[in-house]
Protein backbone atom coordinates (compact mmCIF):
# COMPACT_ATOMS: atom_id res chain seq x y z
CA UNK A 1 0.00 0.00 0.00
CA UNK A 2 2.53 2.41 1.04
CA UNK A 3 4.73 1.77 -2.60
CA UNK A 4 1.33 2.58 -4.28
CA UNK A 5 0.52 5.97 -2.15
CA UNK A 6 4.16 7.00 -2.76
CA UNK A 7 3.51 6.35 -6.65
CA UNK A 8 0.30 8.17 -6.76
CA UNK A 9 2.15 11.15 -5.03
CA UNK A 10 4.27 11.49 -7.69
CA UNK A 11 1.23 11.75 -10.12
CA UNK A 12 -1.14 13.28 -8.04
CA UNK A 13 -0.01 16.33 -6.34
CA UNK A 14 -1.32 16.53 -2.29
CA UNK A 15 -2.46 12.57 -2.44
CA UNK A 16 -0.13 12.28 0.36
CA UNK A 17 -1.39 14.85 2.62
CA UNK A 18 -5.18 13.64 1.48
CA UNK A 19 -4.90 10.11 3.29
CA UNK A 20 -2.43 11.05 6.20
CA UNK A 21 -6.01 13.50 6.83
CA UNK A 22 -8.12 10.90 6.10
CA UNK A 23 -6.62 8.66 8.31
CA UNK A 24 -5.85 11.09 11.47
CA UNK A 25 -8.83 10.20 13.96
CA UNK A 26 -8.09 14.15 15.36
CA UNK A 27 -8.81 15.75 11.67
CA UNK A 28 -12.34 16.78 11.35
CA UNK A 29 -13.58 13.79 8.43
CA UNK A 30 -12.05 10.60 8.55
CA UNK A 31 -12.86 7.41 7.16
CA UNK A 32 -15.74 5.39 9.50
CA UNK A 33 -17.31 2.31 9.12
CA UNK A 34 -21.23 2.31 10.09
CA UNK A 35 -23.71 -0.19 9.94
CA UNK A 36 -26.26 -0.01 7.35
CA UNK A 37 -29.70 1.50 8.48
CA UNK A 38 -32.35 -0.15 7.45
CA UNK A 39 -33.29 3.29 4.86
CA UNK A 40 -30.39 2.56 2.89
CA UNK A 41 -31.23 -1.12 2.63
CA UNK A 42 -31.69 -2.17 -0.47
CA UNK A 43 -30.97 1.49 -2.39
CA UNK A 44 -28.36 0.82 -4.71
CA UNK A 45 -24.59 2.29 -4.04
CA UNK A 46 -25.58 5.20 -6.15
CA UNK A 47 -29.20 5.94 -4.47
CA UNK A 48 -27.31 5.77 -0.94
CA UNK A 49 -24.63 7.83 -1.84
CA UNK A 50 -26.62 10.76 -2.55
CA UNK A 51 -29.00 9.55 0.18
CA UNK A 52 -26.53 9.82 2.85
CA UNK A 53 -24.64 13.20 1.39
CA UNK A 54 -27.77 15.42 1.16
CA UNK A 55 -28.68 13.86 4.75
CA UNK A 56 -25.92 13.53 6.73
CA UNK A 57 -23.30 14.90 4.49
CA UNK A 58 -20.92 11.86 4.80
CA UNK A 59 -19.15 10.35 1.66
CA UNK A 60 -19.83 6.70 0.93
CA UNK A 61 -17.03 5.50 -0.47
CA UNK A 62 -17.28 1.31 -0.37
CA UNK A 63 -18.83 -1.38 1.60
CA UNK A 64 -17.43 -4.43 3.41
CA UNK A 65 -19.77 -7.41 2.48
CA UNK A 66 -18.84 -11.09 3.83
CA UNK A 67 -15.28 -9.63 5.01
CA UNK A 68 -14.53 -8.30 1.31
CA UNK A 69 -14.26 -4.57 0.96
CA UNK A 70 -16.07 -3.13 -2.25
CA UNK A 71 -14.83 0.25 -2.93
CA UNK A 72 -17.40 2.20 -5.25
CA UNK A 73 -19.29 -0.26 -6.95
CA UNK A 74 -19.25 -0.35 -10.54
CA UNK A 75 -22.15 -2.71 -11.43
CA UNK A 76 -25.34 -0.28 -11.66
CA UNK A 77 -27.43 -2.47 -9.76
CA UNK A 78 -25.18 -3.15 -7.05
CA UNK A 79 -27.69 -3.15 -3.97
CA UNK A 80 -27.14 -2.62 -0.19
CA UNK A 81 -27.90 -5.36 2.36
CA UNK A 82 -28.96 -4.91 5.71
CA UNK A 83 -25.80 -6.82 7.03
CA UNK A 84 -23.61 -4.55 5.11
CA UNK A 85 -20.92 -1.79 6.28
CA UNK A 86 -20.75 0.85 5.22
CA UNK A 87 -17.49 2.68 4.66
CA UNK A 88 -17.82 6.39 4.77
CA UNK A 89 -15.80 9.74 5.08
CA UNK A 90 -17.39 11.81 7.63
CA UNK A 91 -17.69 12.48 11.23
Amino acid sequence: FSSKLLVKSVYITGVSKFFTQLLDEDFKETLVEKITPTSLANLTFNEALYKLRNETNELLVGVKRDGEIIINPIEKDFRLDIKDRLLLIGK
